[in-house]
């Protein structure tokens, strides 16, 4: 059974997350079984947003996979010969888990993917790539990094540094409502690489007012569009965590461009510093 255009639903990363796409499924129920495999899903819709279950049951393994109002995801797979089960869930509003003997959590299926990227492949590869219709994460990723690194060796991101950021989200809660107003249209012109801070934020440690003005901001940055390469690199262009996760895989001279891209952010480099990196790239050659 296919999830293309032509299936009973279709699949679609935004904001790094799985999600069925809103308009384009159809209610019914499907099953098959031949050749040892049994497959069979049931799509149906309330208030337009669908709703799906899945399940693929052969020799080698069992997968199950539940959708609830089009995002919140929960697939679960089971390794006959291995005995090993692997769950990953997805609510909106709560980080991505990927449960087997240890549990793992990020943002997007892109930093979650990154911190065991071998790991994950092998188990959720296959999967995912046929949800999205042959585009592996693996290779979105790889385009997203590539795109990323170049974004960031440009001399002029137009991104604030760090600590502007947080002087404005400090005046979020500011006395007078010009201030609070200014500051809000500052974040929101930064667009969505600032949401990484802001949801880095823990809530106890804002106000009603910051809360309220934060939650405003968060909905006009969250995507509701397809990602494209070009929208993830640019999101993730303050993101010092995904560039920590990346930088072992990156040749020295686009170590140094990312430090150099960080350190004009406010942020701490990578690895070592610049200047160390600048001397290890020049003695290599």
């Amino acid at each position: 059974m296919s999830f293309d255009d032509h299936g009973m639903a279709r699949f679609i990363l935004v904001g790094g997350r799985l999600q069925l796409h809103p308009l384009q499924h159809r209610k019914g129920r499907e099953t098959r079984d031949r050749g040892g495999v049994f497959e069979s899903i049931s799509v149906q819709s309330h208030a337009g947003l669908p709703t799906l279950q899945y399940t693929f049951q052969s020799a080698e393994c069992h997968l199950s996979l539940n959708v609830q109002d089009a995002k919140s995801i929960r697939m679960e797979l089971f390794v006959t010969d291995t005995q090993r089960r692997d769950v990953l869930e997805q609510y909106e509003g709560k980080p991505v888990r990927w449960i087997t003997d240890d549990t793992i959590e990020a943002d997007s299926l892109l930093h979650l993917r990154r911190q065991n990227p071998q790991s994950f492949d092998k188990t959720f590869g296959e999967i995912v790539a046929h949800l999205l219709r042959g585009q592996s994460l693996h290779a979105f990723s790889r385009n997203v990094d590539r795109k990323l690194i170049h974004l960031v060796s440009s001399t002029d991101t137009a991104l604030p540094r760090q600590d502007q950021i947080r002087q404005w989200i400090e005046a979020l809660s500011a006395d007078q409502i010009g201030k609070r107003q200014t500051a809000q249209n500052q974040l929101l012109r930064v667009g969505t690489p600032v949401l990484q801070m802001l949801d880095a934020i823990p809530s106890e440690h804002l106000d009603a007012e910051q809360r309220y003005r934060i939650k405003q901001i968060r909905r006009r940055l969250t995507p509701t569009m397809e990602d494209s390469v070009a929208s993830w690199a640019h999101r993730l262009a303050m993101d010092r965590q995904y560039f920590a996760t990346i930088a072992g895989d990156l040749p020295i001279d686009q170590q140094l461009i990312v430090n150099r891209h960080l350190e004009s952010l406010g942020m701490e480099p990578i690895v070592g510093s610049s200047e160390s990196l600048v001397h290890v790239a020049t003695s290599s050659d």
